[in-house]
This record gives structure tokens, C-alpha cells and sequence, in this order.
């Protein structure tokens, strides 16, 4: 291509398959930070990141909160998923944590709302009117994005009922974890590894906002 290089706009590009056509395995986290607060127009500039498309504001926040190095701290697929599981889940969204991990105080729909106000594509799980963003004061109506990002039916890419399933089904893995005896490790990194692994279900079904 004689060194032309793909200008990436806002949101980041993804092929057929729902990947991203950036290697987000090869980019720290502080060179993500810089291209995704350059000035719309910008070649380089890219805003939402990799499979959860996590933007700038979010990233530094997430990056901060869990005490990460983002010069050596690069975006490839465990990475990803800790920042989701640990960061977006575990900090930004600690009631779909509890919900996950059993606490009978946290309802299933306050899980749903949670990320659907999080995530653009998860419909909201009643009717509701927002008090504040994009849709103050606006009805939102069941499965409806709470970002009012909606397919051409009217509708968000992620029914909250078929998220409330992927929610149940990783609460009861979860449950099913903590009763069994855990082994000891001391390995560097563990953290990262054990993220890579938790949450799969719910997950898999986030992940499908990017189709």
C-alpha cells in the first residue's frame, strides 16, 4: 500500500468477525490514551478500544482506579478482560459484580440497567425516564438503549432478557466456583489470568455489540 497507513475514525473499525482491525496487542495503554484524545479529523485518532470498546475517559479512569502502568501495560486479549472484569465490572459497575456473586440485596434488573447504561447496545430492562444524559427526561421504553442508540426496529442490539440469562448463568458459575476448594498460587500475573477466565458468559454476551 505504499505506506499508507488505515485512518481509524470514532469508533475504532472491526471486521466481519467482530474484531478489531487494529492490534490493540501491540499498543500500550498510554499510546491508546494519546490517539483517542486527538481532535476528531485526525488520522491517528482512535475512541472506542477492543472488544468492550472502552473509551478514552472510561481507560484513564479504569487505568487509575486498579493502579496499572500504562507505558507497559499493553491491550491484548487478557488485558482487555481484566480491565472489563476488574475495572468496568468491579469498579464502575460493582452492583453487576454483587449480582453476579450472589448478593440477594442486588435484583437482576438493577444488574441490567446497570450495564445497559454502560454499554449503548444492552436495552434497559423496564421503562423508565433518565434524569440526566443523551435522554433526560425522554421515556425509554423496555429494551430500548438508554443511549438511544437503537437498531432500526427501535430496539437495542442486546435484549436485556437475553442479558439477564448470560447475568444468571454466570452467577450460578460463579457460585458454583466459590463452593469449591481454590488452590494457593503465587505465580506473577495471576490476577490478569484469573480475569481472562471469570465472567465468560457474561462476557461472550457484551461482546456481541461490536456485530
Amino acid at each position: 500500500m505504499n505506506g499508507e497507513t488505515k485512518t481509524i475514525t470514532e469508533p475504532a473499525e472491526y471486521d466481519k468477525s467482530g474484531e478489531s482491525v487494529i492490534d490493540f496487542s501491540k499498543m500500550s495503554i498510554e499510546e491508546y490514551l494519546r490517539r483517542g484524545n486527538l481532535k476528531t479529523g485526525n488520522p491517528e485518532k482512535v475512541f472506542a478500544v477492543g472488544r468492550y470498546q472502552i473509551i478514552p475517559k472510561t481507560m484513564a479512569e479504569i487505568v487509575n482506579k486498579l493502579k496499572l502502568d500504562p507505558k507497559n501495560t499493553f491491550l491484548d486479549k487478557d488485558t482487555q478482560d481484566y480491565l472489563f472484569v476488574k475495572g468496568i465490572i468491579g469498579q464502575k459497575r460493582p452492583l453487576v459484580q454483587k449480582y453476579i456473586d450472589g448478593d440477594l440485596k442486588v435484583s437482576r434488573d438493577q444488574a441490567i440497567l446497570e450495564l445497559s447504561q454502560e454499554f449503548a447496545s444492552i436495552g434497559v430492562p423496564y421503562d423508565l425516564t433518565p434524569k440526566s444524559g443523551k435522554m433526560k427526561g425522554q421515556l425509554v421504553k423496555k429494551g430500548q438503549s438508554f443511549h438511544g442508540q437503537n437498531t432500526k426496529d427501535g430496539f437495542a442490539l442486546n435484549p436485556p432478557d437475553e442479558v439477564g440469562k448470560a447475568l444468571d448463568a454466570q452467577k450460578t458459575l460463579n457460585l458454583q466456583i466459590k463452593n469449591q476448594p481454590q488452590p494457593i498460587s503465587n505465580q506473577q500475573g495471576q490476577q490478569t489470568n484469573d480475569a481472562s477466565v471469570q465472567n465468560q458468559s457474561l462476557r461472550n454476551e457484551l461482546s456481541k455489540q461490536q456485530n
